[in-house]
């Protein structure tokens, strides 16, 4: 399968904000990314904060879970109903304490 320029170009345009970070880009090279005229690069950055949001959401849900605070404590800290985090936490939080 040939390579389509158009995605080496992208990647190359996104690897120049990682600087010497090979794992990922800092909080500043992040905003940089997301406030970018190349629309390519900022969706990239959103894309890549979306990612980390998502990771630490789940890791603190787990955490307030084990430290037994209940679905509507962290539902009201996230800004969502009790019952959509219950939905979208509770199959991975299994094992912890009801509430």
């Amino acid at each position: 399968m040939a390579e389509r320029p158009e995605v080496r170009s992208f990647y190359l345009r996104c690897s120049t904000y990682f600087g010497d970070h090979p794992t990922g880009a800092d909080a500043h090279q992040l905003i940089d990314m997301i406030e970018s005229d190349d629309v390519d690069v900022a969706l990239f950055g959103i894309g890549l904060i979306h990612m980390w949001v998502n990771d630490q959401e789940m890791t603190r849900v787990f955490e307030a879970r084990h430290a037994r605070r209940s679905w509507g404590w962290i539902g009201a800290r996230l800004g969502r109903t009790r019952q959509a985090v219950w939905e979208r936490y509770r199959d991975r939080t299994e094992g912890t304490p009801e509430g």
